[in-house]
């Protein structure tokens, strides 16, 4: 009994290996035909790059400007993605928290006068810093999903720059005029880390 279960696993064993499919030619006068299939794997792969260091200079003109009631200030960038047609990917910003039930935004800068809270959005589309329905609103550890490397209309790039179609991501932040006047004169710091991801 031992002997025929053991011929079966053997038996099951050979049926799941899969066929070679390389074929070699016969033996011929003339010519010999032999076949082999060849395959390539390429991995999911995502990338972003392009980033500069964002400055805002608050000037006292800006501040009495009417119109404006947050400095802003963005980069644009680029996130190659070969996921899918679109290039889809998750994108995340992370940064300094401003304290809870703080009112001029989730991310926070230090300095000698304390902190300044401030805002963020990131964008699929490098020509709308605030993404199309104000859905690029984030803070900080917040995944944001649904994002391609043709939101804007480009072409998916077939470059890890983007040096075929141009940026095409934006980071936008602003300071609200409020907290900007009840900060201390100084200069203030942080670091955000944006990350890109496949699905």
């Amino acid at each position: 009994m031992k002997k025929i279960i053991a011929l079966a696993a053997v038996a099951v064993a050979i049926a799941a290996t899969p066929a070679f499919a390389a074929k070699d030619g016969k033996l011929s006068k003339n010519d010999s035909v032999g076949k082999v299939d060849v395959t390539a794997v390429i991995p999911p792969m995502v990338r972003i790059s392009g980033l500069t260091d964002m400055k805002i200079n608050v000037t006292p003109a800006d501040l009495l400007n009417p119109y404006f009631s947050r400095q802003d200030t963005e980069t644009k960038f680029c996130v190659y993605s070969n996921i899918n047609a679109d290039g889809d990917y998750n994108i995340t910003v992370d940064g300094d928290s401003a304290a809870a039930g703080g009112s001029h935004g989730p991310f926070t800068l230090g300095g000698s006068g304390g902190n300044l809270d401030y805002n963020v959005w990131v964008s699929d589309d490098v020509n709308n810093g605030f993404r199309s329905g104000g859905s690029g609103y984030t803070w900080p550890g917040n995944v944001k999903t649904g994002y391609k490397t043709t939101g804007g209309g480009l072409a998916r790039p077939a470059t890890i720059d983007c040096s075929d179609v141009g940026n095409n991501a934006a980071l936008h932040i602003g300071i609200d005029n409020a907290a900007i006047l009840a900060a201390q004169s100084g200069k203030y710091k942080g670091t955000l880390t944006v990350t890109v991801s496949t699905l």
